[in-house]
């Protein structure tokens, strides 16, 4: 079973205002977890069943300790 179910999609930063596009291998290089341990959300196909979500931050801090 996958750990971390990984959420790609737009986020309007804090810092600038601008909106940005955060891919799902760039989430994964910004939370620093293993691509093994990943699986991308699919709404019509995934089920979360105990994986931790990551997905783009308005404030740019990245980390597990940030993960919802």
């Amino acid at each position: 079973m996958k750990r971390y179910c990984i959420h790609p999609g737009f986020v309007v930063s804090e810092n600038d205002g601008d909106r940005h596009h955060i891919s799902y291998p760039k989430l994964i290089e910004l939370y620093g977890v293993d691509p093994k341990d990943c699986a991308q959300y699919r709404a019509q196909s995934m089920t979360h069943m105990g994986e931790i979500c990551l997905r783009p931050s308005r404030t740019g801090r990245y980390g597990l300790q940030n993960a919802r």
